[in-house]
């Protein structure tokens, strides 16, 4: 057995330490106060077995807190993210929805009319007597502005030529429009038409010649003819 104050070996019939002069107790007694210092030292353990548990329950119970705060800060975020989210999808609704009220109403433009086209019936002939009225327009305007014999005479012919070629254009287009046999019928009517219209100017300026007003006769008398026979020209065009 040991000192129980320095720890020195002792024989069993030792009363006194003979290092530390410690009174050496009888066996029991060393016995109980071994068993006593076991004892404390189980206690000690088990203390410290308690508090380590503890310890690490408390860290586990931390641990687990730290995980739900950060699923719920997760949760949160992603909440919040996706109400974010919404509120902008809303705000964009609404700004497209105002864009749209703010786009003006659909204009509906009417169409215009367009020109009669040559193939409908009728707008051939309302063609050649738009041309008929411009020459006539042309005739009064040339007699209001004239001054002299030689101009009457020049503006006369310019006149007269003017209904000639309008009576040519139609009368071709009666050619290639009319049938046969009519205009066959219109073609002896109209070499019947030139010596009638030739034979008057002659009578009309018999009167005349080698007069200065020879030429303004001749003239006007070949417009009244050929006026006349546009008019009736056109009147066959369908």
């Amino acid at each position: 057995m040991k000192c129980l104050k320095c720890g020195n070996e002792l024989s069993e019939t030792c009363v006194f330490c003979g290092k530390c002069g410690t009174r050496v107790p009888a066996k029991a007694e060393y016995v109980s106060s071994d068993k006593k210092s076991k004892g404390n030292t189980g206690v000690i353990i088990t203390v410290l077995a308690v508090v380590l548990a503890v310890v690490v329950f408390a860290c586990a119970a931390l641990y687990i807190f730290v995980i739900n705060s950060d699923e719920d800060s997760d949760t949160g975020n992603k909440t919040k993210t996706e109400e974010t989210n919404d509120m902008e999808n809303d705000d964009l609704i609404e700004r497209q929805e105002d864009v749209e009220a703010q786009q003006p109403d659909e204009v509906i433009v009417e169409q215009q009319p367009s020109e009669p086209e040559t193939d409908v019936p009728g707008a051939k002939a309302e063609e050649y007597m738009l041309m008929a009225r411009e020459i006539e327009q042309y005739s009064d305007d040339y007699y209001k502005t004239a001054t002299d014999q030689a101009t009457l005479n020049i503006e006369s012919y310019n006149v007269y030529i003017k209904w000639d070629e309008l009576l040519n254009e139609v009368y071709d287009h009666l050619s290639s429009t009319m049938p046969e046999i009519e205009f066959k019928a219109l073609e002896a009517d109209e070499i019947d038409w030139i010596a009638e219209k030739e034979a008057a100017i002659d009578e009309a300026a018999a009167g005349y010649e080698g007069g200065s007003m020879e030429s303004l006769i001749r003239n006007n008398t070949a417009i009244a003819y050929t006026q006349q026979r546009c008019y009736y020209l056109i009147s066959l065009v369908e």
